[in-house]
């Protein structure tokens, strides 16, 4: 054998070695200790159509929001649960739909550099959001069981929007949709958010085959409706990979969602005092239905850490509804809706939405500074 067929034959072995040492077999765990940190950056993309007529090519919209979060833990219990203290540090949004075109970073923001009323009171409500700490309790199995402090972050968020709207023409317009976002959001609807985000990891205890499959269920809270959406979700060991020094569990998702149409099962957000924009919605007819939710997870399996999430998801939704209705919403005095504005309308909305999920660590995860420069933009 030559020197060259030598070098073959060790690269193939040592391949092949490297092959055989992957796990067939991984065991989830979840041991975090007190002063860990965790850090993660959420990137969400949407492109899609808007529409307010029946088979109607549609106006084009995009969206692209990211968050970033700093978290430590703060509490360890005996049976392995855990608490942790969550930061906001950055929110970043950049919209161009009909009429408005909005480039916004919290640590850009200055609201003294813009004269559209509603594009300011836009950057005040995130800025106001940035900062805010929440408190999250997690079981033995790493999984989100808990979340307070989102309620008290919103309505801190909205305070300096009331004072301002207050004085300005429009503010009674706009005023109702406000307390209605505020009612929205509660520390509930945060947990379910939360948990899209473990949903795939498996439960139980004992090694996991690579190659392995699993489903869930589960009812998810619609804003300002008394309703849910039924969600369904089948996962797939793929393997084992390292990402970012870290050996991680390869996971396969494939979701979706479509409205819940038994009357039995009414959200939480409809045990509360219904809210005018709620009582809106309750006089449309509306379908929800997400489709495709096909992505790829990567798990710290040995720390019980998200390090990499990538998935994508197309969404359907239409609203049937008589304008006379919100008239009498943002004006209650309104006895009739301005002329050409009977009867009922439709409006539809398709779009393919993306969530990217990454691990910050280092600098990346150090929280993001505020600047005096600002950056927003409107058409």
């Amino acid at each position: 054998m030559g020197p060259s067929n030598l070098m073959i034959g060790i690269t193939a072995a040592a391949c092949a070695a490297a092959v055989q040492a992957e796990p067939a077999t991984v065991e989830f765990r979840y041991a975090p200790r007190v002063g860990d940190e965790m850090c993660h950056r959420l990137v969400m993309n949407s492109v899609g159509t808007l529409s307010f007529a029946p088979n109607a090519p549609g106006t084009r919209f995009t969206q692209s929001t990211t968050q970033e979060t700093a978290g430590k833990c703060r509490q360890v219990d005996p049976d392995g649960s855990t608490v942790f203290d969550m930061k906001l540090t950055r929110i970043a949004t950049r919209m161009n739909t009909p009429g408005m075109k909005v480039d916004y970073d919290s640590r850009t923001f200055d609201p003294e550099k813009t004269d559209n009323v509603a594009v300011r009171m836009f950057g005040r409500f995130y800025s106001g959001l940035v900062g805010s700490e929440l408190t999250i309790t997690f079981n033995p199995q790493g999984s989100p069981v808990k979340v307070s402090g989102m309620r008290q972050a919103i309505e801190k968020a909205l305070g300096p929007l009331k004072k301002e709207l207050a004085h300005e023409p429009m503010g009674l317009v706009i005023a109702p949709f406000i307390d209605n976002l505020a009612a929205a959001f509660d520390d509930s609807m945060l947990d379910d958010q939360l948990k899209s985000f473990y949903r795939f990891v498996p439960t139980g205890e004992g090694p996991i085959p690579v190659g392995k499959t699993w489903n869930a269920d589960w009812d998810m809270e619609l804003p300002f409706l008394k309703t849910t959406c039924r969600a369904t979700g089948q996962y797939e060991l793929l393997g084992v990979e390292t990402v970012r020094g870290r050996p991680c569990a390869k996971i396969g998702i494939k979701e979706s969602f479509t409205m819940n149409t038994d009357p039995g099962q009414k959200a939480r957000t409809g045990t509360r005092p219904s809210p005018g924009l709620a009582r809106l919605f309750e006089k449309m007819d509306m379908s929800l239905s997400a489709s495709h939710g096909e992505g790829v997870a990567y798990w710290d399996y040995e720390k019980g850490l998200l390090v990499r999430l990538r998935q994508t998801q197309r969404i359907a939704m239409t609203l049937r509804f008589n304008p006379k209705d919100i008239v009498a919403m943002t004006a209650p005095a309104a006895e009739t809706a301005p002329a050409g504005e009977q009867g009922t309308q439709t409006f539809t909305q398709n779009l393919t939405s993306s969530i990217q999920v990454d691990l910050l660590e280092g600098e990346e995860g150090e929280p993001a500074t505020r600047e005096t420069s600002g950056t927003l933009k409107e058409q």
